[in-house]
């Protein structure tokens, strides 16, 4: 469907040039027209708001009266018995080919009390399309998978019901990764979308994802004349230099909805925009409402923390067998692509069907018809193979868990299925190799690990008559010193840790009865159902605090929590990767030649505005200009200060303004101690 006018009021002004008036619409998804209304003149408020510097979205919202003149004055009853998100509220400054919305939102469905009487006022208020985004989450956060994250943001500001390009103002790097012109840090970065699982049912809001990425890069978000923007607070007063003009700030502007998203690689275009800097009192191009202006001060901070919320992977490797690559390429049977699965058919009798279904208690699963000999090809290509990496210490293990469904006749008598499993030995073979060097091998009759150049499978025997005879499913468990295996082969310490790739096979068994002698060990008829792989590390957590402090006769503290970060360590989900493949981990980041961690890059920048103590002017302005968030502005009277508009309330009726303008301070140097 669309969302269709239901109702809409016009709005006018008295001011003798420029705009003179507007338009506001009410729309239903699906609606039809019904009829226009009346507006209590002086009543059009819209407000654009930053709670404070802590906070990373602008919150818009909109408030209007309406004039109930009808003879039926029930007739506006269906206005105030809404739900959420019924109603879209539209609100468009000058007319017909000239109007731009400079609101869009949804009104809001909270318990309104009115006097209910012919032309009594009619009071609505509409939130900013944000608010929609504060109780659901984007779908593509359920998959498993590795993101950009100006997809990740681009998924989430679709769930508010419009599409708008995001123009992102950033010149922060990484170090390795760098960036193009027409690149920022969105689209070069990526994080695993588990990161934002609270477990394997609940996600965090779409609200939530966007102020955690922003909160790590220090950025800003606010909807302006039918775009988002993505602000850091570093470059809010930076002209940008090639391909824009000086005088003007480039943004890099990705375009919503895009059906192959932004890669590592991709580009953006290139929005140049004036770089405006508004003069605090300017009365012959803005005369204040009132001879006076509001004066608040914002105390400095002595000591802020950055406190890093460290979240180890809930499995390191995939658990998803609904689209393995079947038949590879030769090289990827031992070492597919990272976080994927290869499967191999030794015969076309012996395919792997049903991926990614459940069997009985196995939550995602994948058949294999046919036995395996697995004498061909010596286990060098046969089976299930994965590859995921890991960061060890010394005392690292490294545990993989797996279920398997024992194959047995339950249904019609079939001479390839076992009637009676509970009598039948089942051998697994599995393989597992640290890189491209050695294999991990266990000394049975030792009881010790090792490694080898070559390839030995590791075995495990159980007994059918072990089992759940219900389900005849085997759940394994597989823990290897891989700290200890580690340091044997690179020969030097772990106490920092060791990044390291992992390839694991399985996916090839043999039976046998209790007589010993093998069964159906490859009949086409045979099935065999494995499932549920996961893999985890033991590790103690590492430092997570981060404590900046400077010399200072302030008291205040402030304590910061980052979920994105550039965490050293490949066990933490936290981690902001680079890469086509999303397979490095990011390490430094800054502007220009000066890099460091993310954590104190943030340090520093809080550090800028909060080494002293800032100002907050308040002031109202008569003027026809619709002022844009963050935009900078200088005060005659104080030529070393800059502001940014950090709240706007307007009203467009009156063309009046009343703004507050936050200190802004992105140039001083830091000592912290």
């Amino acid at each position: 469907m669309a969302w269709v006018t239901e109702y809409d009021l016009r709005w006018t002004n008295s001011n003798t040039s420029g705009i003179t008036g507007g338009t506001i619409y009410i729309q239903r998804d699906g609606g039809s027209y019904q009829q226009p209304l009346s507006l209590l003149k002086g009543s059009l408020e819209i407000r654009q708001v930053l709670p404070s510097w802590e906070s990373q979205i602008f919150r818009m919202s909109c408030s209007f009266a309406i004039v109930n003149d009808f003879s039926d004055y029930y007739a506006l009853l269906p206005l105030m018995t809404i739900s959420n998100g019924q109603l879209k509220v539209v609100v468009e400054s000058g007319l017909d080919s000239d109007a731009e919305i400079i609101f869009e939102g949804y009104l809001n469905p909270e318990t309104i009390s009115q006097d209910f009487f012919n032309y009594a006022p009619l009071r609505l208020t509409a939130s900013g399309l944000i608010k929609k985004l504060e109780y659901t989450h984007p779908t593509e956060i359920d998959t498993i998978q590795f993101m950009s994250l100006i997809d990740i943001i681009d998924d989430c500001l679709l769930l508010s019901g419009s599409s708008y390009n995001i123009r992102v103002n950033n010149t922060l790097a990484e170090q390795t990764a760098g960036r193009g012109v027409s690149q920022t840090v969105f689209n070069r970065t990526g994080v695993f979308t588990q990161l934002f699982w609270e477990n394997n049912i609940d996600r965090l809001s779409a609200l939530d994802i966007i102020e955690e990425i922003l909160k790590t890069f220090n950025c800003y978000l606010y909807w302006y004349k039918e775009n988002w923007y993505i602000e850091a607070y570093e470059d809010l007063d930076h002209e940008t230099g090639s391909p824009c003009k000086v005088g003007e700030k480039g943004y890099v502007q990705y375009t919503s909805g895009t059906s192959a998203g932004y890669g590592y690689s991709d580009t953006a275009g290139i929005e140049c925009e004036a770089l405006i800097i508004n003069q605090i009192h300017d009365p012959q191009n803005r005369p204040q409402k009132h001879p006076k202006q509001l004066l608040s001060i914002l105390p400095g901070m002595r000591q802020i923390d950055v406190r890093l919320n460290q979240l180890q992977y809930f499995n390191l490797l995939n658990p998803d067998l609904s689209d393995p690559v079947v038949n590879g390429v030769e090289a990827d049977r031992w070492f597919p692509p990272f976080r994927t699965w290869h499967a191999y058919d030794v015969d076309p009798g012996y395919a792997w069907t049903k991926r990614g279904e459940t069997w009985k208690n196995i939550a995602n699963s994948i058949t294999r018809a046919g036995g395996y000999d697995i004498t061909s090809g010596d286990g060098g290509t046969n089976g299930l193979t994965t590859r995921f990496r890991i960061t060890s210490k010394l005392d690292t293990e490294l545990t993989i868990r797996f279920k398997f469904a024992v194959p047995y006749n339950y249904g019609a008598p079939d001479p390839n299925f076992f009637d009676n499993p509970e009598d039948t030995e089942i051998t697994f073979h599995w393989w597992a190799r640290i890189g491209l060097a050695s294999y991990i091998v266990h000394n049975e009759s030792a009881g010790t690990w090792e490694t080898s150049l070559f390839m030995p499978d590791n075995q495990i025997v159980i007994s059918g008559a072990d089992l759940d005879q219900d389900r005849w499913v085997y759940e394994g468990e597989i823990v290897m010193p891989v700290g200890e295996l580690l340091t044997d082969l690179i020969g030097s310490s772990l106490a920092s840790g060791y990044d390291a790739d992992i390839a694991f096979r399985m996916g090839t068994e043999t039976y046998t009865d209790n007589g010993g002698s093998a069964l159906y060990t490859d009949e086409p008829g045979q099935f065999a159902v494995f499932g549920d792989f996961a893999a985890a590390i033991t590790e103690n957590p590492g430092n997570n605090l981060l404590q900046g402090t400077q010399n200072t006769d302030f008291l205040d503290k402030k304590e910061i929590e980052l979920l994105l970060y550039d965490a050293d360590s490949w066990s933490y989900r936290n981690s902001l990767l680079y890469g086509d493949d999303w397979d490095s981990l990011c390490e430094a980041w800054g502007r220009d030649s000066v890099f460091d961690t993310l954590g104190r890059n943030l340090l520093q920048s809080k550090f800028r505005l909060h080494n002293v103590a800032r100002q907050k002017i308040s002031i109202d302005y008569h003027t026809t200009e619709i002022f844009k968030p963050l935009q900078i502005w200088e005060e005659n009277k104080q030529a070393d200060k800059q502001f940014a508009l950090t709240q706007d309330i307007y009203y467009p009726e009156n063309q009046t303004h009343s703004v507050v303008l936050s200190e802004y301070d992105d140039t001083t140097v830091v000592n912290l101690i």
